[in-house]
């Protein structure tokens, strides 16, 4: 995969890793989630370039190897969106499947109702169709949201001195066997509590519900059966909403569905777009 960094229309700058293959396929779009970069996705991205899928793999603003700056604003999703169109546009993708897990599955939905002629399809893994707390596993969902907000606002404005300190970049894939601690305090070492905290922000502020039902895009849904961070609720009311669309339960497996069974959830993915594929 090639490596490049794109200038954002609000001159910021999205790295992000591209591989073409020239055929009809569709090209899958990668977004990771909240505090992760595009490694989380290795494993993933391998089996579909070995079946000559072109993919796109993108560390949204913020994270990774994008760029991290103190403005809280720009960690709206409708910016992360706008991000990933900049790279779209750049590239001339004109059939992208998004695959997005957690956050990124919600800036998939996002992008879906600002530019809902550019998108051919959704796989949403361990996502939410509204703010994530109320959808938590355990007994914080039933925390206010406003504290949420307060404390997040606090943190983002306390640590913008340090914003910009060069953090490490690790390859989450190789974290498949760590605990959720581990990863947690890798999530930490690599992504900047400003943007960590104004990007829980942005996932609070977040509400996709009522446009649920305005999806006609061929649409997946997938959650893990362990899941100890979302509710199984989320899936359901997703699947729900989206006239049309699958579920799959994946069994044995945690919130971190890309990291512990990535060649699993490839073939699940390949069998729904094999679907897609010969409708058209």
């Amino acid at each position: 995969m090639k490596e490049k960094i794109i200038q954002t229309y609000d001159n910021n700058h999205i790295f992000y890793k591209h591989k073409h293959f020239n055929n009809k396929k569709p090209t899958l779009v990668f977004i990771h989630g909240l505090s992760g970069n595009h490694t989380i996705w290795n494993n993933v991205v391998q089996f579909f370039h070995e079946r000559k899928y072109s993919t796109i793999a993108i560390d949204l603003y913020g994270h990774g190897k994008s760029s991290t700056v103190k403005q809280k604003a720009r960690y709206k999703l409708e910016h992360f969106a706008k991000d990933v169109d900049c790279i779209l546009k750049k590239e001339k993708i004109s059939n992208p499947i998004f695959v997005g897990h957690c956050l990124g599955g919600m800036v998939a939905l996002v992008y879906e109702a600002l530019f809902p002629k550019k998108i051919k399809g959704l796989v949403l893994i361990g996502a939410t169709p509204a703010n994530f707390v109320k959808y938590q596993h355990s007994l914080m969902r039933f925390v206010p949201s406003f504290l949420y907000k307060l404390a997040t606002t606090m943190i983002g404005y306390a640590t913008t001195p340090f914003s910009r300190k060069k953090k490490p970049y690790i390859d989450f894939s190789k974290l498949h066997k760590h605990n959720a601690f581990t990863i947690v305090y890798h999530d930490l070492r690599t992504t900047s509590l400003t943007a960590y905290a104004y990007t829980i922000l942005a996932m609070l502020n977040y509400n996709m519900k009522e446009y649920l039902s305005v999806i006609n895009k061929p649409t997946l849904v997938i959650i893990g059966e362990d899941d100890k961070v979302l509710h199984k609720k989320s899936a359901f009311d997703l699947h729900s909403g989206i006239k049309g669309s699958q579920l799959h339960i994946m069994k044995k497996t945690d919130h971190l569905i890309p990291m512990r069974k990535p060649k699993e959830l490839a073939r699940i993915i390949k069998k729904w777009l094999s679907m897609i594929e010969k409708r058209t």
